[in-house]
């Protein structure tokens, strides 16, 4: 090879390593490359923890399911924007929020609640309250129809 080969080649490595070594330090400190808007943005989190155990969707994509011991679920390293998220059990009924996520900022959802797809009868009496029934759950309206057998309410 020719002396000018080989500072062409040499020149080049170090700015090929100048240019790696500068998009490893801002992946470090939490930035990603938005290829709809061809910037790079600082990261948000999600965090969810339900009731039971479910799988995690994010824009109708399984992202996970939640962990086995604790019902939670994470995820970090996701664009500033509005993401649908969905957790869905098969017995559960499904659900569902627009979760927006905000750079360098942590979206968490600490109670998350999954209710069954029958909801049975149930009867509950106490002293000071006649017997109550709960005799289905409106997953349209999230509405639970109770009362006695004398007056219906909602």
């Amino acid at each position: 090879m020719k002396k000018k080969t080989r500072r062409i080649i040499f020149y080049l490595s170090v700015l090929i390593f100048f240019i790696l070594s500068l998009l490893l330090v801002l992946f470090a400190f939490g930035y990603r490359y938005d290829f709809v808007q061809n910037k790079f943005f600082s990261t948000g989190s999600l965090e969810l923890k339900a009731n039971i155990a479910a799988e995690v969707y994010i824009n109708d994509e399984l992202a996970g399911s939640t962990s086995f011991l604790s019902d939670s679920f994470s995820k970090g390293w996701l664009l500033p924007r509005t993401y649908n998220v969905r957790l869905q059990n098969e017995k559960y009924q499904p659900w569902h929020k627009l979760v927006k996520v905000e750079a360098g900022f942590l979206s968490s959802f600490p109670r998350v609640m999954l209710l069954p797809q029958d909801f049975e009868s149930e009867i509950m009496a106490s002293s000071s309250v006649s017997v109550i029934t709960i005799r289905r759950f409106e997953s349209e309206n999230n509405l639970a129809i109770i009362g006695n057998k004398k007056n219906w309410r909602r």
